[in-house]
């Protein structure tokens, strides 16, 4: 038996713009497809029954249609294009882009942009928010980028009112179920102090000042704890902080903090300790200070820089108890994984002054800030 000339196809994958080729989907089952978008290994694609595919979220099998060749037979003779595809192939601008444009770059590369834009924003803590990220993860067709971002930037404000609103209202339902529907005519102070009272109201005051200076990304002015969404247990350790339990009396050395030779450093020391202070993160202290802490600060990136409480140069740390705890390894916490769990590394900032500082720790733990304005000569 002769056999004829070999079947010919078509080049593809990847397929560009405006290519035409046979699409298997469960839901339609084998059609003829032309591709609209190009993004390889993910396309849009119009199928001849006028329904469009995205592979990206629908599960489908590529083939490229039969191409003409020499001898071929009816059985695999090219297919006359239906008449859908002829008019979107009109009105396409990117015809014969395999993604690699402005507008739409392949996955593999936008990544890498995406990494590096990333890793330079998050080395510093006043690095800016890379809004463009969020707002290329959002397409719609036919929609250019500058009209997506005016939309998304619209929708953000309204999420932010709705944000603020829905934590308005939990704040007063959770002090109406605290402390009775007559909350607000009830005394704050008593002959011991500030009541409990006092003290959810205090905290709830703080936390709606940090909030109403946020926006979609950002808590631009700090934070705080929101106690009242923690477990009952919990509520009180995270309105009023952790107990500081003594071993031994606490240490009352005031020693001076040490100068900082270096303007530049001292420059940005000031600069993050202003922000500190603006943040509300530091107070003027309403009792007397026995102790003041050590800070210094280390290079973070190429121009910003990290500022750590040192409790240990003062001797604090010897003095308070603290008790065991767990702390997982990496052989336990493999334990916990399998293959339908993904894990992040996430850079939460302000996760050490977020948390407030038990009252009766206050007193040992002041800040000096003398040496920052004065001239390390003097």
């Amino acid at each position: 038996m002769e056999r004829g000339p070999p079947v010919q196809f078509n080049p593809g994958p990847p397929f560009a713009i405006g290519d035409i080729l046979l699409c298997d989907v469960e839901e339609f089952g084998l059609q003829k497809g032309l591709v609209t978008r190009a993004d390889h290994p993910s396309y849009e694609i119009c199928l001849d029954c006028g329904h469009v595919v995205d592979t990206s979220a629908t599960s489908a099998v590529l083939f490229p249609s039969y191409a003409e060749w020499e001898g071929n037979t009816n059985k695999f003779a090219p297919y006359v294009e239906p008449d859908i595809f002829t008019k979107l192939r009109q009105e396409m601008s990117q015809s014969g882009s395999y993604g690699m444009h402005i507008d739409a770059q392949n996955t593999a590369l936008r990544l890498v942009d995406e990494a590096k834009a990333y890793a330079k924003a998050v080395k510093a803590d006043d690095a800016g928010i890379p809004v463009q990220l969020w707002n290329d993860r959002i397409s719609f067709a036919g929609v250019g980028s500058e009209v997506m971002g005016v939309a998304l930037t619209a929708l953000r404000k309204l999420g932010w009112l709705w944000f603020m609103k829905s934590l308005l209202r939990d704040c007063i339902r959770f002090m109406k179920e605290r402390h009775g529907a007559d909350w607000a005519r009830r005394l704050r102070k008593g002959r011991e102090g500030i009541t409990e009272l006092g003290r959810d109201q205090t905290a709830i005051m703080s936390l709606l000042w940090y909030s109403a200076q946020t926006d979609w990304f950002e808590y631009t002015a700090g934070s705080r704890l929101a106690h009242f969404r923690f477990p009952t247990r919990y509520q009180k350790l995270a309105r009023d902080g952790v107990p500081i339990y003594f071993e031994l009396p606490g240490p009352t050395t005031k020693g001076a903090q040490p100068q900082i030779a270096d303007p530049g450093l001292r420059a940005r020391t000031r600069d993050k300790i202003a922000k500190v202070l603006r943040r509300r993160y530091l107070r003027s202290p309403v009792s007397p200070i026995k102790l003041n802490i050590k800070y210094f600060a280390v290079p973070k990136g190429e121009a910003d820089v990290r500022m750590v409480y040192d409790a240990t140069a003062n001797g604090l740390n010897e003095c308070v108890w603290s008790p065991p705890f767990w702390l997982p390894t990496l052989n336990t916490l493999v334990r916990c994984l399998d293959e339908d769990l993904w894990m992040t590394d996430r850079d939460m900032g302000d996760m050490f002054l977020n948390f407030q500082l038990h009252e009766s720790a206050v007193p040992f733990t002041g800040v000096q800030l003398l040496s920052l304005y004065d001239s390390p000569t003097r």
